[in-house]
């Protein structure tokens, strides 16, 4: 999703299971699972987008466009999946995983394959960690 300040690197500190979704081109998401401040996630945050070249422009959203935008996010997520052969929609408009799309999910959540992005996610946190300006 794109973020409140117009950068689409989501940045979060949410206990959730790895997305087996095929990245879109320029979306970078972050999860900062350890971090419990606040400020610091948001410090993180900026780190990624000035990191990542993206927008800086900070926009007010009202709840109807916020919740438009976000329909549109997900829309363009489940066609990028469908674009890259890994769901299917069926005539009534129903996603499905194809068969290598459910192979290849399948294989990203299990050993060894889920340990190396685990870490090759770690190390581009760290490398964020430190980008991370000393506090005042």
């Amino acid at each position: 999703m794109a973020s409140l300040d117009g950068a689409r690197e989501p940045t979060s500190n949410a206990h959730l299971l790895d997305s087996s979704f095929v990245p879109r081109p320029g979306c970078h998401e972050f999860r900062f699972n350890e971090v419990d401040d606040l400020a610091l996630l948001f410090r993180l945050h900026r780190v990624a987008v000035e990191h990542y070249g993206m927008s800086k422009a900070a926009t007010l959203w009202s709840k109807q466009a916020l919740a438009e935008r976000r329909n549109a996010e997900e829309r363009s997520v489940v066609q990028h999946q469908v674009a890259s052969w890994r769901f299917k929609q069926s005539e009534d408009g129903i996603f499905s995983p194809t068969l290598p799309g459910a192979f290849l999910m399948a294989w990203l959540a299990v050993f060894p394959l889920a340990h190396i992005r685990r870490a090759l996610r770690s190390k581009k946190r760290q490398q964020l960690y430190e980008k991370l300006p000393a506090a005042a």
